[in-house]
């Protein structure tokens, strides 16, 4: 490797006198267009054009750092240095850079003179092999070229006269593109920044430039090296193919520049011109849509993302703009002669998608894994082979679960050992992935995925039939909805559903528009699906607030893991929780209007804060997210009350300070409670009044009672509390461990979580409000439990606690959410049983049965009435008038059948009543204690024995019976 010269040694060559020849040599003809810079034959001697005018300065010395890579480059590298010697002032310095490829290396060395080879064995791609080359440039200024490139004889010339300007950081020369076999004719104009060239619209005349974009780029090695080189991680090459840098390195490379030298400028030379030689397997469709993936890859990983969005449009702008001309051409075949205008179409459209694509994928893997050690042979294995282990024994599991042996702890009870190893083997494969710094974060999101499959799907697998009573309802209502075209707000106990009308309405729409015969099949997989909707829009409110990796990812785990309250169900709460979570998302990320100022982030958690918006824009995204806002205020109770809490406490923070949505979202709220649901509003205000301020009294309600229960329920019970104690406390202690990370960059996300909390002093909810906060809280309490963990330094920590706490985790959300399974599992018989009842049974019949836990319970629930004994009032004081037939709980406890026959006993002209006593009543009533251990036996046993009550229909599911007519 050459010496560096002395500082005295570059003072003397910067004040010395360039001499010029005379006479130039004599020129030779000229390649005309279709000329190859690549083959074989000397480079022509070309009349150089006059070069910028001298003014006397000193002339910087010139090094060139050619990057090549294959051996099959040997001839187009060897005219590429031909034109390099071939200079009127030849380059000082000649460095070859070979990146990673050992036999073009030794055949540069032994059959290249005056010429210092390198050989890049560290990180792969231009931009690292160009770091090596300027590590051992000796000249002041320092050109980056490739292989296919030659110069025009007075290249270096021109160019250095542009670098006698202290000021000029870097220098553009122009490009000229010869395509080895011709042009491609679907390939256009737009689109030659690919190629290396620059964008089209770009500056022809010499002046200042406010990109990189382009190849042909010399820098004062002094400014390149003070920024520390090209930005190699934000190299992404397409395929094996080596060519400029892509546009995430030039739109870092230049902010690093001026920002370090807020006086610099950077140049565009028209006079030092270029060759470049673009391939046969550069000029194929495949490369260009390979290119732009890299695009996008390489500008969604530009740290600042202002930054790198606003470079995407500036690569799409020419494309986008001309898509209406080209559209225009394509139609009318017209155009130039040399691009066929519909395949030019098919490309810019192709272009314009790869590169979204790109950018999208990329902003998957723009976390921060700096603070993640390197991952060894063992970890690298074990994150990438226990995820497909884990799904192939999870499906085996699958396969040998008998339901009917299912106990009083519900459907953990009958999974054989395969499945818990399933999640044994998941869980230590995604500890082993968060601590590799270099998987990409679609391994994250992989695991993820089967982890809400494991959680959500099994049941939609193992059960014959819809899960869960509330389920099966909501779907008599969308029924009822596609039978009637409307609503029936005086629908007695389901009033409140058709006043709050938007989930049943949209997937009544959906069920037709499927031709599906009703919306069974489309609940079935409800879980599932709206947990992986949930994944979205949690992951972008995580990476708001945070771009450490493992902290994003730990966070989603510990979410979907202690989500254990079971209102993902096909259900409004579960909609709009998503729609919830979205309009939040949108809020943090694209309402920012004020400061955000900077804080101590001693653990480097903290993310880039999003940048400001324009009136304008938070106009558009206010009516874009009307639709959302509305849909929420229009199928839910709570959750509009909710989203306006959260909207109002973020409108404390000034940068999230938007009267607009904040408006939106109570007039919708409010407009719909006071003009559209008013009839429910009003009958329960007295009891929401009642209510308000006793917090205490609220979370009692939420707390079930033990004396009773099963034994199974009591250790499921405390299962439960055992979770969600645990949770908060790990998120209280996450809290005071990264308490100056909140008080700055995580304050949206603890805005949102806080909001939900003044809803315990709100109303009791049916004793649901507990479960409701918690599910509302969940994004800031998960997030917070995982970081007492994540980042972790200590690897006892991350190697063996953090495995056993998620495994802890997701056991107690199998307890919580799976521990009552007896009672929300249904057989085909139970569903034949009741739907043979309701062909049977005459209009305005009654259907009476312990609970409503049997299936399609209210189908066709206009032409039934329904009565649940588990509904009837504990005591005659509990409901002032109560009449005299109507039994109390108590009451029909000691006297089952004389007590069904008063109930039933006042029936309209022709109508009948009928008992259902199905396969689930009993775990559903007497396994949580709501009826004594053998009411469901004594009350069958009495309803044989008395002569009011003839069996009608009978199966493996269940039996109805019906009440006859008193005898005179």
């Amino acid at each position: 490797m050459e010496a560096r010269h002395t500082d005295e040694a570059v003072e003397e060559r910067a004040t010395r006198e360039v001499k010029r020849p005379a006479v130039p040599p004599p020129a030779e003809p000229i390649l005309d267009e279709e000329d190859d810079a690549t083959v074989t034959r000397p480079i022509p001697k070309i009349p150089p054009a006059a070069p910028p005018a001298w003014d006397g300065k000193a002339v910087p010395t010139l090094s060139v750092v050619v990057v090549t890579g294959e051996v099959g480059a040997w001839h187009q590298l060897r005219v590429t240095l031909a034109s390099m010697r071939a200079q009127l002032e030849p380059p000082e310095q000649i460095i070859v850079v070979v990146d990673h490829c050992p036999e073009l290396a030794e055949l540069a060395r032994t059959g290249l003179e005056d010429v210092l080879v390198l050989h890049n064995e560290g990180q792969p791609g231009v931009a690292a092999a160009r770091n090596l080359g300027l590590a051992a440039a000796t000249g002041d200024v320092v050109a980056f070229h490739d292989d296919e490139t030659a110069a025009e004889p007075d290249w270096s010339a021109c160019l250095l006269r542009a670098f006698t300007d202290r000021q000029v950081l870097a220098v553009r020369s122009a490009l000229t593109l010869r395509w080895v076999a011709g042009r491609p004719r679907w390939f256009p104009e737009e689109l030659v920044w690919l190629m290396g060239a620059s964008c089209t619209g770009s500056p022809e005349e010499e002046g200042p430039l406010d990109d990189l974009y382009g190849a042909g780029l010399a820098f004062r090695r002094d400014a390149l090296t003070e920024v520390g080189g090209f930005p190699a991680d934000l190299d992404h090459q397409a395929g094996n193919v080596l060519a400029e840098p892509p546009g995430g390195v030039k739109a870092e490379l230049f902010h690093l520049l001026t920002d370090q030298n807020p006086n610099g400028v950077v140049r565009f030379e028209p006079a030092a011109r270029l060759r470049s030689g673009i391939s046969a397997r550069r000029a194929s469709r495949s490369y260009v849509i390979s290119r732009c993936l890299a695009e996008g890859k390489s500008l969604a990983a530009v740290p600042h993302r202002d930054r790198g969005r606003r470079a995407l449009s500036a690569h799409l702008a020419q494309v986008r703009s001309s898509l209406p001309r080209t559209t225009f051409q394509a139609i009318t075949v017209t155009g130039p002669g040399n691009v066929r205008p519909g395949q030019a179409l098919l490309t810019r459209l192709l272009a314009m998608l790869a590169t979204v694509i790109g950018y999208m994928s990329g902003r998957m893997d723009s976390t921060r894994a700096d603070q993640i050690p390197a991952a060894g042979n063992v970890t690298w294995f074990v994150a990438r082979t226990a995820l497909p282990v884990a799904t192939i024994l999870w499906g085996l599991s699958l396969r040998r679960v008998n339901l009917d042996e299912m106990t009083d702890l519900g459907l953990l009870t009958v999974l054989p050992a395969t499945f818990w190893m399933a999640i044994v083997v998941m869980i230590v494969g995604f500890v082993a992935l968060l601590n590799d710094r270099h998987a990409l974060e679609l391994w994250h999101a992989g695991y993820v995925l089967i982890l809400i499959a494991v959680l959500h799907a099994t049941p939609s697998l193992l059960y014959p039939t819809l899960r869960y009573p509330w389920a099966w309802k909501h779907v008599s209502i969308i029924d009822y909805l596609m039978r009637h075209g409307a609503t029936d707000p005086a629908a007695g106990a389901l009033s409140a559903y058709h006043q709050w009308p938007g989930f049943f309405s949209f997937f009544a729409l959906m069920t037709e528009a499927t031709g599906l015969e009703n919306a069974l099949d489309i609940a079935k997989w409800g879980p599932l699906v709206f947990n992986v909707a949930t994944l979205l829009p949690l992951l972008l409110l995580f990476r708001t607030v945070t771009r450490n990796r493992q902290l994003i990812w730990g966070g989603i785990w510990v979410y979907f893991s202690c989500s254990w309250v079971g209102q993902d169900y096909f259900s409004p709460q579960a909609t709009t929780l998503v729609l919830y979570l979205i309009v939040l998302a949108v809020v943090v990320r694209r309402f920012r209007r004020g400061p955000i100022r900077p804080g101590p982030d001693p653990h480097g958690l903290a993310a880039e804060p999003p940048p400001m918006t324009t009136t304008y824009a938070r106009l558009t995204w206010t009516l874009l997210l009307v639709i959302p806002i509305a849909a929420i205020a229009s199928s839910h109770q709570l959750t509009p009350l909710m989203l306006v809490a959260t909207l109002g406490l973020l409108f404390i923070l000034r940068r999230h300070r938007n009267v607009g949505i904040l408006f939106v979202s109570a007039a919708l709220a409010g407009g719909w409670a006071v003009g559209i649901a008013w009839q429910v509003l009003q009958s329960k205000i007295s009891y929401i009044v009642g209510s308000l301020g006793d917090a205490g009294g609220n979370l009692d309600a939420g707390l079930v009672a033990l004396g009773d229960v099963a034994p199974g329920q009591v250790i499921v019970a405390y299962a439960d509390r055992a979770l969600s104690v645990g949770l908060w406390l790990l998120a209280i202690a996450g809290a005071i461990l990264r308490r100056q990370w909140l008080r700055r960059p995580g304050l949206p996300l603890l805005m949102i979580g806080l909001a939900p909390l003044a809803f315990f002093a709100a109303g009791s909810y049916g004793g649901e409000i507990l479960f409701r906060v918690y599910l509302f809280t969940l994004p800031l309490t998960a997030f917070l439990a995982a970081s007492v963990f994540l980042p972790g330094r200590r690897a006892v920590v991350r190697l063996l606690v953090l495995p056993v706490v998620l495994l802890l985790m997701v056991a107690g959300f199998f307890f919580g959410n799976y521990g009552k399974e007896q009672g929300n599992y249904f057989t085909l018989d139970e569903v034949e049983l009741v739907r043979e009842l309701h062909r049977i049974a005459p209009d305005n019949s009654l259907i009476v049965a312990p609970t409503f836990f049997l299936p399609g319970a209210y189908d066709e629930y206009e032409r039934f009435d329904q009565s649940w004994l588990d509904e009837l009032p504990p005591t005659r004081e509990a409901v002032p008038n109560l009449p005299s037939y109507v039994p109390t709980l108590s009451e029909f406890v000691k006297r089952p059948a004389p007590s069904l026959i008063g109930l039933m006993s006042k029936l309209p002209p022709g109508a009948k009543g009928y008992l259902v006593l199905n396969r689930t009543q009993r775990p559903a009533t007497e396994t949580p204690g709501i009826l004594p251990k053998g009411t469901i036996n004594r009350l069958k046993q009495d309803v044989e024995a008395s002569k009011r009550f003839k069996r009608v229909l009978s199966n493996p599911g269940g039996d109805v019976y019906e009440l006859l007519p008193e005898k005179p």
